[in-house]
């Protein structure tokens, strides 16, 4: 094999590598996107599921109230 072939095969691994080295970047930063929306995505489901959480409890405890007023209005109407 002579020194101009060898040259010419080393020049085509070279351009293989830097075509393999280029998608993976491509795959790398597809992936990275990927990861970044699904943890925005993450971050907004468990947003809302404190919020409801939140809302949840204030309709619970103005439930109770009432509960409360309720049961002390029968008690007061018992006790005529």
């Amino acid at each position: 094999m002579s020194l101009e072939e060898r040259v010419g095969r080393i020049e085509d691994v070279i351009l293989v590598m830097r075509d393999l080295l280029v998608s993976h970047d491509d795959r790398l930063e597809s992936y990275f996107g990927a990861l970044e929306r699904s943890r925005e995505e993450f971050e907004f489901k468990v947003n809302a599921l404190v919020d409801s959480q939140i809302k949840t409890e204030a309709e619970v405890i103005a439930l109770k109230e009432a509960s409360r007023s309720q049961l002390t209005r029968i008690e007061n109407l018992e006790n005529k």
